[in-house]
């Protein structure tokens, strides 16, 4: 069954700031203009992906990869990028090693 035919609002979703200087550090808020979406629940710097990668809950039209969103941190917006699956071994490899 799909997640919009149980009626689950949200899904949680991994997101990369464009931006390389960008920093987040957990419940800033994620925005589409004015309109709050969500807040990143935990966000880190991803070395073997070479960007800072956060996640959050978020509407589910927003919650597919490619899709644009901003997270706000101390007053500076950030641009942020949708992302499906794991960023860094997306084929499961190190754990079958």
């Amino acid at each position: 069954m799909r997640l919009k035919e149980r009626g689950i609002p949200r899904k949680h979703c991994c997101l990369t700031l464009d931006d390389p200087d960008a920093v987040a550090l957990g419940k800033e808020p994620i925005l589409d203009g004015d309109r709050t979406l969500g807040y990143v629940t935990s966000a880190n710097y991803g070395y073997s992906v070479g960007q800072y990668i956060v996640y959050g809950y978020l509407p589910l039209p927003y919650s597919t990869e490619g899709t644009k969103v901003e997270v706000e941190h101390f007053g500076q917006r950030y641009t942020a990028t949708g992302k499906q699956g794991p960023l860094y071994d997306p084929k499961n490899a190190k754990l079958k090693t």
